[in-house]
């Protein structure tokens, strides 16, 4: 159990910080859509009043896109946290962050620029890794999964 909680919160990390820039406009988007959504959905309406559960539905869409930008920016605030942490605290961390997830260099690249061989990075990958998900455990951002 413990393996996949790790394993998958892992991914998610990792899946937050290649997107961390992109963030801000993935919740725009979800507001923008739960927006027009409503919009869409009153001429709809209006058009079709023998719905009696469309409230409902609309309640819980409206719910869950409110849950899924809430968890969008818990992990933003998350991340920006880290950064700072690491930018005041350990350059090299946070510069691997920017060059690794931000820009997306290759290992050969990050080795030019940060004079680490590969196994190097991936022992700082791991470190990042390890300490954002253990921050995120102790947050309840990770929750465990029956398999």
């Amino acid at each position: 159990m413990e393996k996949y909680l790790y394993n998958s919160g892992i991914k998610k990390i990792e899946y937050y910080l290649k997107r961390y820039n992109l963030l801000d406009l993935k919740i725009s988007k979800l507001s923008e859509y739960a927006d027009d959504y409503d919009y869409y959905r009153q001429t709809y309406n209006k058009w079709l009043k023998n719905k009696c559960s469309s409230l409902e539905e609309d309640v819980i869409r409206n719910i869950e896109i409110e849950q899924r930008i809430y968890k969008i920016r818990k992990w933003q605030n998350l991340i920006t946290a880290i950064l700072e942490h690491y930018k005041a605290k350990d350059k090299e961390k946070y510069k691997f962050i920017c060059l690794k997830y931000f820009k997306k260099l290759t290992p050969i690249k990050i080795q030019e620029r940060m004079s680490l061989t590969e196994e190097e990075q991936d022992s700082l990958k791991f470190e990042i890794l390890n300490y954002i998900f253990a921050v995120a455990i102790k947050k309840n951002m990770l929750k465990e999964v029956e398999v």
